[in-house]
């Protein structure tokens, strides 16, 4: 896929959005590892630096696992660590796949996703397993943090964003953290607060209101 200069852009967040994910399952994973605080240092609301680094790809999946455990000041065993912080990924939201897939005759889609190495092995297996797909035959661009070394909400990747879009294209910017709809307005990028419990179906109206300001 590739962007054409005549349709309108949809930049779309992946986790809540297209896919599920669930902080409270992770947080209680490690728990169960002996982390009884680990929501002070992750949540979806605000990560430590930590893991802002990891999102932005400026660790690798060692350094990360090793400055986890001088964090949590435990000693965890490597596979049970990636165990437990692959329990915040849920699943494909497959309807709202479906009408993304509907969306993409009419849209440039750009796929724009604060996310790691680790949890980006999974669930890119997971879409080739499941749905025999890749992100670029979804996507006529994809923007995974880790690795262009930005992440929302911060500025620079939503001018990198803002790149590709065509010259005087309409745009709206879908995500389920309203950190990162506000940040994305400040840029002048028209945007819309997704609520995880409902469809994108159900809110596609909302969203193309939104486009068309």
């Amino acid at each position: 896929m590739a962007i054409e200069q005549s349709k309108p852009t949809v930049i779309i967040d992946f986790g809540g959005v297209l896919y599920a994910i669930n902080f409270n399952r992770c947080v209680d994973s490690f728990k169960e590892l002996g982390i009884a605080d680990f929501e002070n240092h992750y949540s979806k609301a605000s990560q430590s630096g930590l893991f802002q680094d990891f999102e932005k790809g400026l660790l690798k999946v060692d350094q990360f696992l090793n400055k986890l455990n001088t964090q949590i000041e435990v000693q965890l065993d490597k596979e049970k660590v990636i165990s437990a912080w692959n329990s915040l990924l849920v699943g494909y939201l497959d309807e709202n796949l479906s009408v993304l897939t509907e969306m993409s005759k009419d849209y440039n889609l750009i796929l724009l996703s604060n996310t790691n190495e680790i949890h980006h092995a999974q669930f890119s297996l997971e879409l080739v397993e499941l749905h025999n797909k890749k992100f670029e035959e979804l996507f006529d661009e994809v923007v995974f943090s880790h690795q262009v070394k930005m992440r929302k909400p911060d500025v620079e990747v939503y001018d990198l964003v803002k790149s590709h879009i065509p010259q005087n294209s309409k745009v709206v910017f879908i995500d389920d953290s309203i950190q990162n709809v506000e940040s994305a307005e400040k840029m002048g990028i028209s945007s819309f607060h997704f609520a995880q419990n409902q469809s994108l179906k159900d809110q596609l109206p909302g969203i193309l209101a939104k486009l068309n300001e």
